[in-house]
């Protein structure tokens, strides 16, 4: 509070160097060694899981994550919802997914069957025009729900991917 908060102003708007801020902060270095010897000692027991995680990272999601998840995040602070939605997506379908795709097809099915009889009951008294209309709906519906599953599913695969693995190497790592 005495020394490092006056420094942090000028050091964030970039008129105080790095190295002078360094050099003003050290006489308070000794308060840190406790926290800074616990820090260490995580590090060096969980480096290894670490750096297989940041391979998977790098081997599954780089691309995604650097050029356009990250750039989105920071440029829209509107894209967070859409981001912890393929998050939360991707956390799912890595413990879920044969079961979560079986459950979305028969509910995507279900409701295309229920706006296929709506349009078929809109169409009037002939059943041929009326199951005709209905199937043509429920088709469209169908597709259109379809298109939106399969969208999600291709923007979060690579993190699904990831998160499987990640769940492996973390096991592995507590072991």
């Amino acid at each position: 509070m005495r020394i490092q908060r006056p420094l942090i102003p000028d050091l964030l708007a970039g008129t105080l160097p790095q190295n002078d801020f360094h050099r003003q902060v050290a006489v308070t270095r000794e308060v840190y060694e406790p926290i800074n010897a616990q820090l260490w000692a995580i590090y060096i027991r969980n480096i290894d899981t670490m750096e297989r995680l940041r391979d998977l990272a790098r081997l599954h999601l780089w691309p995604q994550l650097h050029n356009e998840w990250l750039p989105a995040l920071g440029a829209d602070p509107m894209y967070l919802p859409t981001f912890q939605s393929l998050l939360a997506n991707a956390v799912q379908r890595s413990r879920f997914d044969p079961f979560l795709q079986f459950i979305t097809d028969v509910a995507i099915i279900t409701v295309s069957a229920g706006a296929g009889s709506a349009a078929g009951a809109v169409a009037g008294g002939d059943p041929v025009t009326g199951a005709i209309a209905g199937a043509v709906t429920g088709g469209a519906v169908k597709r259109a729900f379809d298109l939106t599953h399969e969208k999600m599913r291709k923007s979060s695969e690579s993190l699904a991917v990831f998160v499987q693995k990640a769940r492996k190497v973390l096991k592995k790592g507590k072991k």
